[in-house]
């Protein structure tokens, strides 16, 4: 039986997302890394820990993404994950996972901009990564010894 790993993760942005154009169609990608923030008990005193992830996403709502989501924004991003391998400079085998976003959901909004937060949240769909047995999507050129 083939597994399924689908998480979703809310947190912040912790910079401004970061667009790239890849395969000879030009098929939108987004990267950008989430803080999320959880409180928990360590020797019985109450303390803030932050986890980092590492989101990827594609396409039309990688293009949403660049256009409104920002710095410090709330958001929450649903998709699945990933495990990226590589070997790095010194030899050694090295792997990363990450978040495949298929959704993304704002949920406060951008400071300064036209989207200030009124209490509502905008949801967007979109296509996860484009796979090789997708005929609009066959194009797409990956390289598989870059780590992201």
């Amino acid at each position: 039986m083939a597994g399924y790993s689908y998480a979703t993760i809310v947190g912040n942005a912790t910079s401004d997302p970061e667009l790239r154009q890849v395969g000879s169609s030009g098929t939108s990608v987004l990267s950008v890394s989430i803080a999320v923030n959880r409180k928990t008990t360590k020797n019985g005193q109450r303390v803030d820990e932050v986890s980092y992830f590492d989101v990827t996403v594609w396409s039309k709502l990688a293009e949403v993404c660049h256009q409104y989501l920002r710095k410090g924004q709330l958001v929450l991003f649903s998709g699945e994950l990933v495990q990226d391998r590589w070997t790095d400079s010194d030899g050694k085998q090295r792997s990363k996972v990450k978040l495949v976003a298929d959704k993304m959901q704002f949920l406060s909004g951008q400071k300064g901009g036209s989207h200030e937060d009124s209490g509502s949240s905008q949801t967007h769909e979109g296509t996860s990564r484009p796979r090789a047995t997708t005929n609009a999507r066959r194009d797409v050129e990956y390289d598989d010894a870059t780590p992201f």
